[in-house]
């Protein structure tokens, strides 16, 4: 009876751990180039593309959203620019649909990581104890960026977290 008191202490403390759609991504630079491969609770994402659509969107197979609208929503979300302030145009090259999640894989050039930095605010009109974490690979060493409202910008290099 302890154990499953326990259980349920446990279960009802991750049900209410927050309210607000944790994102994970992993930012590869390699040269010339930069990819993001981004995982996304579906059931928070959907809603707010069709919101920015006006419109419904129906799951498909293989191509689950429009590409086109996905960059379109993630424009202004998700901005990685290099050392002199200039944007990045990312393209949505995969996306692949589990049980929970949609797993998006973006593309950009970058010519130079050297003082480029992210901006990652998907998400952060839903709450304001939103977190974006992203894995950066490919400066020497894997770095952890925790994006949120306080830091919704980062340098790709430089800070220690």
């Amino acid at each position: 009876m302890r154990l499953r008191g326990l259980v349920f202490g446990v279960a009802a403390v991750i049900a209410t751990a927050h309210d607000y759609p944790v994102t994970y991504g992993v930012l590869t630079l390699g040269p010339g180039r930069a990819s993001l491969r981004l995982r996304l609770a579906l059931h928070h994402f959907q809603p707010e593309l069709e919101a920015f659509a006006g419109r419904k969107l129906a799951l498909k197979d293989g191509e689950i959203f429009e590409p086109a609208l996905l960059e379109a929503y993630l424009r202004d979300r998700i901005v990685l620019a290099d050392g002199r302030g200039r944007p990045a145009t990312w393209k949505a090259v995969k996306q692949d649909l589990d049980a929970f999640d949609l797993v998006l894989t973006l593309e950009a050039p970058l010519a130079s990581a050297k003082g480029a930095t992210l901006r990652h605010t998907l998400f952060f009109d839903r709450s304001r104890a939103q977190q974006n974490l992203v894995t950066v690979e490919g400066l020497g060493e894997r770095r952890g960026l925790t994006f949120n409202a306080k830091q919704p910008q980062l340098p790709l290099e430089g800070l220690r977290r």
